[in-house]
């Protein structure tokens, strides 16, 4: 009988001490929040592939706005000194002059890196940015005075986490489609290219130029890995992943 009431005492002390620490439940910051997200539509461009969002992770607008506050704030970097906008410059193409893939359609993406290091998702190579990369400190983002409440409104958690963070950065990512270039104006019938331009056109899609085969359709690549002759370069590439000695040398065809 003594050992049955000790082992009551420890469930509801158990009990007692979850029930304190339940999701920040008197913060203040909460007092006015409201978990109603309003679904966003994303607008596929004419051509496009039908893009696939995961169930676990609808977007909404709550969502996307909370993804690009997190784009662009170095909040998310563990030493608060540069966010992703750092790297991939909205100006040109959400990339920069250096080897930095941009961050264009990766909705369509399920392989993640120059050597494929992340595979799978949206979800997947976001959770590995804030995780492995920036190496986010949660602690931070936790006692900030606007993001467990955005968090919150976003996803109905009231404690901020990595794969929080990563669902957020996702959503703001599958708005970011190019569309409306002059490219997808021709091809819709919008727009003819001057001589110049359908010179280039030609020779882009033709053996003339031999691009098309790891860069051909609308989005520009066909999300493999392709050993471009470089092999003096010293980096392994998805070799280094798979450990194949056919993928060494092998690196991601950007859009």
């Amino acid at each position: 009988m003594k050992n049955w009431r000790m082992i009551g005492l420890l469930i509801a002390s158990a009990m007692f001490v979850i029930a304190c620490g339940d999701d920040n439940v008197d913060d203040p910051r909460f007092d006015d929040a409201i978990f109603d997200p309003t679904p966003h539509e994303i607008l596929i461009p004419e051509l496009f592939p039908q893009l696939e969002i995961p169930e676990d992770n609808l977007t909404t607008e709550e969502g996307v706005e909370l993804g690009r506050m997190l784009y662009y704030d170095p909040v998310l970097h563990k030493d608060g000194d540069r966010s992703c906008s750092s790297c991939h410059h909205q100006e040109i193409s959400f990339t920069s002059d250096g080897p930095v893939l941009p961050h264009l359609n990766l909705g369509w993406n399920t392989a993640f890196l120059w050597n494929g290091k992340v595979q799978g998702t949206l979800e997947d190579i976001m959770l590995f940015e804030v995780r492995d990369f920036f190496e986010t400190d949660m602690d931070v983002m936790n006692a900030h005075e606007e993001y467990p409440v955005l968090f919150y409104e976003a996803f109905g958690e009231k404690v901020v986490t990595y794969e929080l963070a990563a669902k957020a950065l996702s959503q703001f990512q599958r708005t970011m489609i190019s569309g409306n270039s002059t490219y997808d104006k021709f091809k819709r019938g919008e727009l003819f290219l001057d001589d110049e331009q359908y010179n280039g056109f030609e020779i882009f899609f033709t053996e003339r130029g031999d691009c098309f085969h790891c860069h051909g359709g609308v989005l520009f690549t066909d999300n493999d890995f392709h050993n471009n002759a470089l092999d003096y370069d010293p980096r392994p590439g998805l070799g280094g992943i798979t450990g194949i000695a056919e993928d060494m040398g092998k690196f991601k065809s950007p859009t």
